[in-house]
């Protein structure tokens, strides 16, 4: 088989490009493994200090629905201004909200993707969990007893 060297055309390489990039920023929902038609959702809205919560009416063209793992940040694609944040600080009960002052450096807003489980990076033994058992409208809170076993406990991405 003989190969011929073609010249790559502006057009298709700033197309190639642009599927690059949405590619790598894109975000995706991220499913409950206990029910997976339940999403975490920014419940009424991506805001400062909107609380997550599951819903089963996302989408993933429901951008308060989805969300970019970045730098250990879970950052909304509706605003990527607000990132998941442990509200008050990272202890068991601790429930989760977004925050408009988010960074990578800040271990109330970073976390570790491990065995299904996003993992607190201020504190190990802090797992992101759907608070007395995922259904539609159940809160998201941090939980010191979390296993990968656990399906309130692990989610999809």
């Amino acid at each position: 088989m003989k190969f011929t060297a073609r010249p790559i055309t502006t057009a298709l390489l700033a197309a190639a490009l642009g599927m690059a990039a949405a590619q790598a920023g894109a975000g995706g929902l991220l499913l409950s493994n206990r029910d997976r038609s339940l999403a975490i959702n920014a419940w009424g809205g991506a805001q400062h200090g909107t609380v997550l919560r599951l819903s089963n009416r996302c989408s993933e063209r429901d951008r308060n629905c989805t969300w970019t793992f970045r730098n250990g940040m879970l950052i909304s694609d509706a605003n990527p201004g607000l990132a998941i944040n442990a509200w008050g600080g990272a202890q068991h009960g601790t429930e989760l909200r977004l925050h408009n002052a988010c960074q990578s450096t800040n271990p109330d807003c970073t976390w570790t993707y491990r065995d299904g489980m996003f993992i607190s990076n201020r504190n190990p033994a802090l797992v992101i969990n759907a608070w007395g058992g995922a259904r539609y409208g159940t809160p998201l809170r941090l939980h010191n007893g979390c296993r990968p076993d656990n399906p309130d406990c692990t989610f999809w991405r």
